[in-house]
């Protein structure tokens, strides 16, 4: 997109991960097209684990602002003031910070005001983590046995404690010095938290993140700033991968599949697309849907609209599959 005006095309490059470091940031770069002479890097930041990004003006001031999302991270705004000058929005100024494992933005304007609002896909709610603003899902990041990789530990709420995700044997693998302390399951099942995984203290960790909501909303623009509504909860069985907002006939497509977060302890989701209708220019009626079952075990990724009656659902492997959308 060309954010700065300048008649050139530039380009965002977000990062996800570091290899065998799962859980830092890495650096997600804005590289500025210099016209033909060359690229310079305008703009370099830790943002989070970045999944999705797209270029809108959502201020409405006709220059094209940055949003992003990604893991363990709310989603992000970066502000276009004009003549290229970007402007990191922190906090509630931008969207209600809402951190997720959030995997797709579509942007719409459902509500008809004039301003841009952001369906957002997150995990979802069908898994072993439970997440909120009082209980959220920890990350401690650190090196805990001293052999130069960072070793992530993460903990979900379970009722009045904290479990470790991941079972006894997952976590000795990882961390062999900790065989001493849980000889037993039963040893290891009494643990509630990180103090009890790690007695040493918090001398050792580099970085604490933590996860406060896992259902997918709707950032709806209003008076008074950005509200979240979650989708329905039928919705939030999914982990959604991509959104379709066909704006002439009000329906929002989504696109959902099996989460992929942990390897240990996660439940298979069924991958299916659901459609749901909503009323433009009131806030959205959920309620009126149904679901577009895909092939059985699909991975699907994103949908692709051909045109007002079909989509192709692009998969993470084997062939793309056709979609009648009316």
């Amino acid at each position: 997109a060309d954010y700065d005006q300048d008649g050139f095309e530039d380009l965002f490059v977000g990062a996800r991960s570091i290899p065998g470091s799962y859980g830092l940031s890495p650096y997600s770069f804005i590289i500025k097209n210099l016209g033909g002479t060359g690229v310079d890097v305008a703009y370099q930041h830790r943002f989070g684990m970045v999944t999705d990004a797209d270029w809108v003006d959502y201020d409405g001031d006709s220059d094209l602002d940055l949003i992003m999302c990604g893991d363990w991270m709310p989603v992000t705004i970066i502000e276009n003031q004009g003549e290229g000058v970007l402007n990191f929005v922190k906090g509630e100024a931008g969207f209600p910070q809402r951190k997720g494992f959030w995997r797709t933005l579509e942007f719409a304007d459902v509500n008809g005001d004039g301003r841009l609002d952001v369906f957002a896909g997150n995990l979802g709610t069908n898994s072993l983590l439970r997440a909120s603003a009082a209980d959220s899902v920890q990350l401690y990041l650190g090196d805990f046995d001293g052999n130069g990789s960072v070793d992530p530990l993460i903990f979900f709420p379970y009722f009045t404690r904290y479990m470790p995700l991941g079972s006894k044997d997952k976590y000795l693998s990882q961390l062999p010095i900790l065989k001493k302390r849980f000889v037993s399951y039963a040893d290891f099942a009494q643990v509630s938290g990180f103090a009890d995984m790690w007695p040493r203290g918090e001398d050792d960790i580099v970085e604490v993140k933590a996860v406060d909501e896992l259902r997918s909303l709707l950032f709806l623009s209003g008076e008074d700033g950005y509200q979240a509504l979650p989708l329905p909860r039928y919705a939030q069985a999914l982990t959604i991968r991509d959104f379709h907002y066909d704006a002439k006939a009000g329906t929002l497509y989504y696109l959902g599949s099996n989460q992929d977060l942990v390897a240990v302890r996660s439940n298979a989701m069924g991958a299916r697309v659901g459609m749901i209708e909503d009323l433009p220019g009131q806030i959205p009626t959920f309620g009126q849907h149904r679901w577009l079952h895909s092939p059985h075990r699909v991975a699907g990724r994103a949908i692709v609209p051909l045109s007002e009656a079909q989509a192709i659902i692009i998969t993470n492997n084997n062939y793309p599959y056709l979609l009648q959308l009316q």
